[in-house]
């Protein structure tokens, strides 16, 4: 049973034995890429669930925007280059993370190292935001109920 002390989040219980997970490999391409990035510090409830967050956007957001890098079309293949990656990740958190309820909303959470990782669960043409937040994070409020986690009653002594 996996316990961290002294936090408002606890992973309680283990995973099911048949619940699928990433293979190391995949999961050292994970880290890869997500080190890349300067994760920028969310202003929404900064004092009661502080997280960090990445923003992408796909080709057709950034033009209707006027925010396209590229003024010809051969500019927007490395756009999509990086746009196919990130989804290519939220993807990978979706498939392997576990169900975590905050407050009254349900997100896929992957708890990789120190942090957990999720997406807000839009269709991905509309998904842009890739969050992660500590999980022995001291400031945080809202209590986590992990949905997929088996919990084995007391042992009676």
């Amino acid at each position: 049973m996996k316990k961290i002390e002294n936090t408002k989040i606890q992973l309680i219980g283990e995973l099911p034995e048949d619940y699928s997970k990433p293979s190391k490999e995949e999961l050292d391409n994970f880290r890869e890429y997500i080190s890349h990035f300067n994760w920028v510090d969310a202003k929404t409830f900064e004092n009661f669930s502080p997280h960090q967050y990445i923003l992408n956007f796909p080709c057709w957001k950034l033009k209707a925007d006027g925010k396209c890098p590229g003024e010809k079309p051969d500019n927007c293949i490395p756009c999509k280059q990086i746009r196919e990656e990130f989804e290519k990740w939220a993807l990978f958190i979706r498939k392997y993370g576990e169900r975590c309820k905050m407050l009254k909303t349900t997100y896929t959470v992957l708890c990789v190292d120190d942090k957990h990782y999720w997406t807000m669960g839009d269709p991905m043409n509309t998904t842009w935001v890739l969050n992660l937040a500590f999980i022995n994070e001291p400031r945080r409020v809202p209590k986590l109920e992990w949905l997929d986690r088996i919990t084995m009653p007391p042992l009676d002594t």
